[in-house]
């Protein structure tokens, strides 16, 4: 069975990360399988014991199919258990007849809550992650973004070519790909996918009168940051959280370190991730965005490389793979339990807290605000400049002794 991703959670021991097999499955040793880890790799991992054709769980980072078989069906914790075989390649041969077959994964976090949704399931469940507002005041969120990544790879030629020899000649996929991904976003900022903000649901107006009593922190942001204008000029950064988001995180082609090669790369990669607001679904954004890169004039292959048959067919060939993936999950800030947080931290402090709509990041928020039903607000307590996911992270003392006192006068309410 060939394989795509899918997303969103289950729980267990997470096995060590072996090398990358999703061009050669069959490449594990025994005992092992290729399977989707925690880096959201198809890697070599400890196999499970679930023989072929048996029921199994597809969860991410734990593989339940024994050596050389894989958990594919649409229901993650219904699927069955098939031995990998390859569409392309003789040697692997698949049976005739046989497809390429979609892996529909969960995450760990996802089965915990759902098994254990009558421990877990509370008057008010406070998440705590994210920083605080830039003005310093404590901070509430009412949601969180969801998340999905991907990563898209142009083709060129079949290796590597000589700039001198075949330049102005042999196509550049670097180039190719800088013409693709410009065409996802506008100079203003605006992503031009069609129907990328078809779903969103616009703000209440308690959500836009709770950001218009936040004091605008972009300029002390900037300032921070060391640039000049935002992404999204004329739109503070407390609204746009409540957008969804098209972000390259990384990007990819031919030798850029010591003294390089003078080559026209065979390929180049970009590192994507979308994030989405309430009512904008991972399904529904990774599908427009493949029909965006489609009608740009790429054919997707299904494979990891084009067959010949692709490479003498289409000009511009590329790959998209999704990984990950789950919703926002929002509660409304009329809560009462949410509303009596808010007040409990504001008589503790004496600071009048910040109220946003939604976190910019992404947390399982959903999880317990949507699946669970309960009453979810997250507490961000780290200062604004903590390096999130970079360098020298940091926690400031002065937000951590804040943040205990905070935590105190919601733990302690009547």
């Amino acid at each position: 069975a060939g394989a795509t991703s899918a997303a969103s959670g289950q729980g267990g021991a997470t096995p060590a990360l072996g090398p990358e097999c999703a061009d050669a499955p069959w490449s594990c040793l025994d005992g092992q399988t290729c399977w989707v880890a925690t880096d959201d790799a198809w890697r070599c991992v400890a196999a499970g014991s679930v023989v072929e054709g048996a029921a199994c769980s597809a969860v991410v980072g734990q593989a339940g199919c024994a050596s050389g078989l894989l958990c594919v069906g649409e229901d993650p914790a219904n699927g069955t258990c098939v031995a990998f075989c390859s569409l392309n390649d003789g040697t692997h041969a698949c049976a005739s007849g046989a497809s390429c077959a979609r892996v529909t994964l969960t995450t760990p976090d996802h089965t915990v809550v759902t098994e254990h949704a009558a421990q877990i399931r509370s008057d008010l469940i406070i998440l705590v992650d994210g920083p605080q507002h830039p003005s310093g005041r404590p901070t509430f969120v009412f949601g969180a973004r969801g998340m999905m990544s991907a990563e898209l790879t142009v083709f060129g030629a079949r290796h590597d070519l000589h700039s001198g020899n075949y330049g102005n000649w042999a196509p550049n996929p670097a180039f190719e790909l800088a013409r693709l991904l410009s065409s996802m976003k506008d100079r203003t900022g605006r992503v031009t996918i069609a129907g990328f903000y078809h779903d969103v649901v616009p703000l209440t107006p308690d959500e836009q009168r709770a950001i218009a009593e936040i004091p605008d922190g972009d300029s002390t942001l900037m300032r921070r940051f060391g640039f000049a204008r935002s992404e999204f000029p004329g739109q503070r950064l407390d609204a746009l959280d409540n957008l969804p988001t098209l972000n390259v995180s990384g990007l990819g082609a031919g030798t850029v370190a010591g003294q390089g090669r003078t080559v026209i790369p065979a390929q180049a990669v970009a590192r994507l991730d979308l994030r989405f607001v309430k009512n904008v679904t991972p399904d529904a954004q990774f599908a427009r965005l493949a029909a965006h890169i489609r009608a740009q004039g790429f054919h997707l292959i299904d494979g990891n490389v084009p067959t010949d048959r692709e490479r003498a067919t289409y000009p511009l060939l590329a790959k998209l793979t999704r990984m990950g993936g789950y919703p926002a999950g929002r509660t409304p800030l009329t809560n009462p339990l949410a509303r009596q947080a808010v007040a409990a931290v504001a008589a503790a402090t004496g600071a009048t807290p910040a109220r946003l709509p939604s976190l910019g990041g992404s947390t399982p928020f959903y999880l317990f605000s949507d699946n669970l039903r309960a009453a979810t607000v997250g507490m961000p307590v780290v200062n604004f400049d903590d390096n999130q996911h970079a360098p020298n992270e940091n926690l400031r003392l002065g937000n951590f002794f804040d943040a205990v006192t905070a935590m105190r006068a919601v733990v302690t309410m009547k």
